[in-house]
């Protein structure tokens, strides 16, 4: 951290848990020191990047880290009933343990929904390190001035004055205030066409590798946007087995991410290359699997009265769809991840399209 320089900010949040929350502060703090120096999601992934390495890089290069934690930061599970928390490929987690693990971060919780700090029996061995940290309440009735408390805290650690303004500009590398990962067609072809002239120039088999490149650079787009774009079918689930969403809205819901997967499953490549076969095979099933999952939750959905039992027949074959989805996708990330990594070099991959 360079004394008299706003610190660059990363903000860790779970949107089932402190979505809202996340929003304020980033407007707070970006109001304090400036959009450019305020971050809150990841995006600008370069086709073919690893989504895990982009993360580590991007959030182990901030100043600070604020972590915030809500009422559901500990439970918020998956469909099967797993805490997310408890998942090493949850990103949320990821986030959290590149800020603990990074000499140049300072991680600081920030409470809110009155909760308390997690003891470290709650949380899996690499996030216990973020009990030994201070954390502050950020509560409703007095948010002004928990947040100005927290900013203060933060212009001390970057050595600026109280409501100082920046003594240097921002630099270039963050001109990109929110990141937001979209799928830049572009970034495609532009990586396509740069991957081909470095293959070609280094050994003879520079076409091989440039489509192979082109179709992994394709591929991870594909999934990272699918990733962003696609609903919480765990999170629908539960509002309707608990009355908190009206059905038509609930229906509309489950509708949007049957077309999301739908578009995913009509965009994949059609010939993918010889060594990626497989994969794709395994990819293409299951996004088919996925999909009739998400019809048969809307058969339960629709079926699935207020306050009523639920009807038995159709959750038991949502549950078997579901496990079959999940089976086929942790097949095709292993295939894929064997596979990226033998010709091209890079490190695994967990999109969860």
């Amino acid at each position: 951290m360079v004394d008299g320089q706003p610190p660059s900010i990363f903000i860790n949040y779970r949107r089932d848990d402190t979505s809202g929350y996340s929003g304020r502060l980033y407007d707070a703090l970006a109001a304090r020191f400036g959009h450019d120096f305020v971050f809150m999601d990841i995006d600008a992934i370069e086709p073919g990047e690893d989504f895990t390495q982009v993360v580590k890089r991007r959030v182990g290069s901030c100043d600070v880290l604020i972590a915030l934690i809500g009422r559901e930061w500990l439970t918020t599970s998956d469909r099967e009933g797993r805490p997310r928390l408890q998942k090493p490929n949850d990103w949320v987690r990821i986030e959290l343990q590149t800020g603990l693990t990074s000499a140049r971060t300072t991680v600081i919780p920030a409470l809110v929904h009155d909760v308390e700090m997690p003891s470290p029996d709650q949380l899996p061995e690499p996030l216990r390190p973020l009990c030994d940290r201070n954390a502050i309440e950020l509560s409703d009735a007095r948010w002004n001035f928990d947040v100005q408390r927290l900013i203060h805290r933060l212009e001390e650690l970057a050595g600026l004055a109280p409501g100082a303004a920046a003594a240097t500009p921002p630099p270039a590398s963050r001109a990109r205030p929110r990141w937001v990962l979209p799928a830049a067609a572009a970034g495609v072809v532009a990586l396509a066409l740069l991957v081909a002239v470095l293959s070609f120039m280094g050994d003879g088999g520079g076409a091989d590798k440039s489509g192979i490149a082109q179709y992994v650079g394709h591929v991870d787009a594909l999934l990272t946007r699918s990733a962003d774009d696609k609903g919480d079918l765990n999170v629908l689930i539960v509002q309707v087995k608990n009355g908190l969403r009206a059905r038509t809205s609930s229906l509309d819901e489950i509708d949007r991410i049957i077309r999301q997967r739908t578009r995913l499953l009509a965009e994949l490549p059609a010939d993918p290359p010889a060594p990626f076969r497989e994969a794709h095979r395994l990819l293409r099933s299951s996004v088919t699997a996925s999909l009739a999952d998400d019809r048969a939750v809307r058969a339960w959905i629709a079926a699935y009265p207020a306050g009523a039992p639920s009807p038995d027949r159709l959750w038991a074959n949502v549950l078997r769809l579901s496990t079959d989805a999940r089976q086929l996708k942790d097949d095709f990330r292993t295939e894929y991840n064997r596979v990226r990594r033998a010709q091209l070099g890079l490190t695994e991959t967990f999109p969860d399209y």
